[in-house]
């Protein structure tokens, strides 16, 4: 177990509550673990797992679920100390309270689903290193306009799928390195803005 460096987990999570001390206890052995996919945990049993991956200290790429509606004022996704990671895949269920979101500054690439938003965008914003986001089936808490108020300084790929949004503002100075913008299934947005006219543009998702 020392020496595994990829696991990939289908159809399967982790029962904390009854099975906590077992699992610490394994993954305390994990110091070379790089990969780490599809692992699912109940929204609830965030500060749980918050404690789990800090035996994962060095993982590069994450891909995790939280589920369900249980999710209290408070609640906080801490992956700020996998200090290595830059890839991840977060996708957040029907909670109806925004988890704070604490992120490693080297993520370099970050595809977010289902979460609301709200103002995890600002945080996002603020990772140094990202040039790839993927925003996927957003719940855009207040309306469906999504007025941008921050800028991702070295973003070059931009990909919307499935958003709620009609109406987005955002200035030229939001992304001044972005190369690539794709947008697929957005069917209520209206326009893109107008800083985006020199750039790559597709309406496909595979691009």
């Amino acid at each position: 177990m020392e020496k595994l460096r990829h696991v990939d987990v289908t159809f399967a999570g982790f029962d904390l509550e009854n099975n906590m001390q077992r699992i610490f206890e394994e993954l305390s052995k994990l110091e070379n673990l790089r990969i780490l996919k599809k692992v699912k945990f109940p929204i609830y049993q965030a500060d749980s797992a918050n404690v789990l991956f800090q035996r994962c200290a060095n993982l590069q790429e994450l891909n995790i679920t939280f589920l369900g509606d249980l999710c209290s004022p408070g609640t906080c996704i801490k992956l700020e100390h996998l200090t290595q990671l830059q890839i991840l895949h977060l996708s957040i269920g029907s909670s109806r309270v925004v988890p704070e979101l604490l992120l490693p500054s080297k993520l370099m690439k970050l595809e977010l689903r289902w979460a609301r938003i709200g103002s995890t965008i600002s945080v996002i914003a603020g990772l140094p290193n990202l040039e790839y986001l993927q925003l996927t089936d957003l719940n855009f808490i207040q309306s469906e306009k999504w007025c941008l108020g921050v800028v991702f300084h070295n973003l070059k790929v931009l990909k919307l799928a499935w958003l709620s949004i009609s109406e987005w503002d955002a200035s030229e100075d939001s992304f001044p390195q972005l190369e690539t913008l794709v947008i697929k299934g957005c069917d209520k947005l209206n326009a893109i803005p107008f800083s985006f006219v020199d750039i790559r543009y597709s309406n496909t998702a595979t691009d």
